[in-house]
């Protein structure tokens, strides 16, 4: 009984990240000096605030600058144990963000912040543990 009947379920969740949106600044010049860690997540220098009354010369989207993505991993294990005809008990382990990754959020894109350039947050939960039973007749 303990060694039979188990089952093992895995979602591998893995996306990049959004473009970065600078709302009110221009980009004059284009720096490959970027850290990518949180306290300045891309070259902060090569962006300059937008003119009052002008019109913009770039897009507000950036191709090159992402947000951080995702790397998950949600598992569940699950056991079915026989309990006699027409009776069986399951129980189930879920762990959602299993390896319990840091998934950071946007960095600051407001030229005029003194943020501006840092990761301020998290967008995804730590490690969740769900146990649950289930007694079916």
């Amino acid at each position: 009984r303990l060694v039979g009947n188990w089952q093992f379920n895995w979602v591998w969740t893995v996306q990049s990240g959004a473009p970065l949106a600078f709302g009110n600044a221009e980009r004059p010049t284009m720096s490959a000096n970027n850290p990518y860690d949180v306290d300045r997540y891309f070259d902060t220098t090569q962006f300059v605030p937008l003119q009052p009354f002008t019109l913009r010369a770039f897009s507000s989207r950036t191709t090159d600058l992402r947000a951080p993505g995702i790397n998950k991993w949600d598992i569940t294990i699950q056991k079915t144990v026989f309990v006699r005809e027409g009776m069986f008990f399951r129980v189930q382990g879920e762990l959602y963000n299993a390896f319990n990754r840091t998934h950071f959020g946007t960095p600051n894109t407001t030229v005029t912040s003194n943020l501006f350039g840092r990761i301020n947050g998290t967008f995804l939960p730590p490690r969740v543990i769900q146990v649950s039973g289930r007694f079916t007749f």
